[in-house]
């Protein structure tokens, strides 16, 4: 395990191209964080009932935090990009 951790860091997570990338990821997932904070309903039903239980901030946090990769960049481009620019 510490094998694969070393590797991992070395040759992934601290290459230049990683670092540009987290941050164009930390300012994607920053923008549809607030773009759901500021309009609640636009969370899926499953996330919007949690609300009753838990406040918005955990709530939005847990609905970005299960999307895989490939799903937060489609729901980023359907949300932000114009659908004539998706081509």
């Amino acid at each position: 395990m510490a094998e694969l951790r070393s590797f991992m860091f070395e040759k992934v997570y601290l290459m230049d191209k990683a670092i540009i990338e987290e941050k164009r990821a930390y300012n994607m997932v920053s923008a549809m964080y607030n773009y759901y904070l500021n309009d609640l309903t636009l969370l899926p039903k499953r996330y919007y009932k949690l609300l009753d239980n838990y406040d918005k901030h955990t709530v939005v946090c847990d609905y970005l935090s299960s999307m895989t990769d490939r799903y937060a960049i489609k729901t980023f481009k359907e949300i932000f990009v114009p659908k004539n620019f998706d081509d």
